[in-house]
């Protein structure tokens, strides 16, 4: 029901005060409060009724009034009504801000008299964009709530028929065409046009609204970070756009999609929202039973990615590569994942490369040390991976709260032979990623022709007793001394051992440097000038 039904009712007599752009908004349920903050009852939409108990001096809205009150007024001094009436507007402010902050749909105020509303309310809904209506004294809210409960079930036996027919006709869409058949068909019936897209950014049903990248980015972003809601509004380039989650079965939103229709849904009538929210509902059930379709062949994914991970016969892995739907002539590359936090390694995995709409089985597995392995097919000239794959844990990062996600990615392979070599490939990468200090990390085959990947596979042991040794004379000289040669170490191999770039980051004379750098040759010996020294030096710094 809209509020603009309750103030045409004649019966019910209710005056708008202020809010008249609000008539449109829809009322879902009444609630009856004169708590001074009620927002944490509030779920959105409510009609919010009150009595005004909660003001801080119900006799100063009886502005008009005469007799003892008006008597009783003229005795307070000037000063204490003006205290008295600032209380006033600040505890109408307050339940105001409340109510607006529980996105309730409207005020309805009122006693058993008829006078006016107090003019701190008014002006705090007026400020707030909250509607406020006048209940006039004959009506009571009991009398207000149940006519509201029963307009409400008459509407809804009235919906009922055509509700049912309809949600017919889009499971039988469902069942044609997938979730783009039932996209299609609530276009045409409702004229409501939706882009369907993945927490990864994957579009996977595009409609006739213009879809650019960066629009799909900002809409990702946001509903992933808004992923407790049910709904949300994203604002792009000035128009807005109303998102919906499709959920999946996770109890994380790393693999949710979301169903996007131009416009704000709270402006819509309620028979609109009522269109976006089932077809959320319809396309979460879509999913599931695709899912349910495409489960008696996860196994045949699972044993392959097992068998390449326990470098099994390349014979018997070549005769798993055609079931799954992939061809080690066309390009095959592994990639790998470990989680430190809450999400199974092996769901982050599906969210990074598998197919949402996929039919064929993802040849990925869960293995004892904690690691999550998968095989995608890849064109050779398909870019860079680890780009893309950066792109996409950037995507769903939010989703992922606190959880460090680190990535390892082998270079192409073409021949089943290779595989068992591209996972230990994409084991070295997940190594070298798990040493850098961001959350969310990828690395590639390419950066393993680096020190850091040298660095990686050092034993702890041997790499603390190297650090030790080269650096520790210097960190007790600066513990005693606070000489900061360490840093001054640090940033003169970054400068390439420039003394002016040196001097000039560091905010010291050259004389200075020159000094600090004798010293740490004294200390380390070894001379960070000389060629040779500065390797030992550096990765010493890099070990750290």
């Amino acid at each position: 029901m809209r509020l603009r039904d309750l103030v045409d009712s004649a019966e019910l007599g209710l005056l708008l005060v202020t809010g008249q752009a609000g008539l449109d908004r829809e009322v879902r349920s009444v609630m009856v409060t004169d708590l001074p903050e009620p927002s944490r009852y509030l779920r959105g939409g409510e009609l919010v009724v009150t009595g005004l108990l909660w003001r801080a001096s119900s006799d100063l809205r009886r502005h008009a009034s005469s007799g003892p009150v008006r008597a009783a007024a003229t005795d307070v001094g000037s000063e204490d009504a003006d205290d008295a009436a600032s209380a006033s507007a600040a505890s109408a402010e307050r339940f105001v801000a409340a109510v607006a902050e529980g996105h309730a749909a409207a005020i309805a105020a009122g006693d058993t008299t008829d006078e006016e509303l107090p003019p701190d309310l008014v002006a705090a809904c007026t400020r707030h964009n909250v509607p406020l209506l006048h209940v006039p004294g004959r009506l009571s809210f009991a009398e207000l709530s149940e006519w509201f409960s029963r307009r409400t079930s008459e509407l809804r036996a009235h919906d009922t028929g055509e509700l049912l027919a309809r949600h017919r006709r889009l499971l039988g869409a469902g069942a044609r065409r997938g979730v783009s058949g039932i996209l299609e068909l609530i276009a045409a019936e409702s004229g409501l046009e939706g882009l369907l897209i993945s927490a990864a950014g994957d579009v996977l049903v595009e409609p006739g609204m213009t879809v650019v990248p960066q629009l799909v980015h900002v809409l990702t972003r946001e509903a992933v970070r808004t992923a407790a809601l049910p709904e949300r509004r994203v604002e792009y380039r000035g128009e807005s756009y109303s998102v919906f989650t499709v959920s999946g079965d996770s109890p994380t939103p790393v693999d949710d999609w979301y169903v996007v229709f131009e416009g704000d849904s709270r402006n819509w009538p309620p028979q609109r929202r009522d269109v976006a929210r089932g077809a959320a509902r319809l396309l979460s059930a879509e999913r599931q039973w695709l899912a349910e379709a495409r489960e008696p062949l996860r196994q045949l994914g699972q044993d392959l990615a097992q068998l390449v991970a326990q470098e099994g016969p390349v014979a018997e892995i070549v005769a798993r590569l055609r079931p799954v739907g992939l061809s080690a002539v066309d390009g095959l590359r592994v990639v790998a994942v470990t989680v430190e936090g809450n999400n199974p390694a092996i769901r982050v995995l599906r969210a990074l490369i598998d197919d949402p709409q996929g039919t064929k089985p993802l040849p990925a597995a869960a293995l004892p040390d904690g690691r999550a392995v998968g095989i995608v097919g890849e064109p050779k000239d398909d870019g860079d991976a680890v780009e893309r794959l950066t792109a996409r844990l950037k995507a769903i990062g939010p989703a992922l709260g606190l959880d460090r996600v680190r990535v390892g990615v082998s270079d192409l392979v073409t021949t089943a032979t290779a595989l068992p070599a591209a996972v230990r490939e994409a084991g070295y990468a997940l190594g070298l990623a798990a040493r850098d200090r961001e959350r969310l990390r990828v690395a590639g085959h390419t950066d393993l022709a680096t020190h850091e990947a040298l660095l990686a596979h050092v034993p702890d042991e041997l790499r603390a007793g190297y650090v030790n040794r080269l650096l520790g004379p210097l960190r007790a000289h600066d513990d005693r001394h606070h000489a900061a040669l360490e840093e001054t170490l640090d940033v003169f191999l970054q400068c390439s051992g420039s003394w002016s770039r040196c001097a000039a980051q560091l905010h010291i004379h050259v004389n200075t440097l020159r000094y600090r750098i004798a010293r740490i040759a004294e200390l380390t010996g070894r001379d960070p000038t000389r060629l040779e020294d500065q390797v030992d030096l550096f990765l010493a710094l890099r070990a750290r």
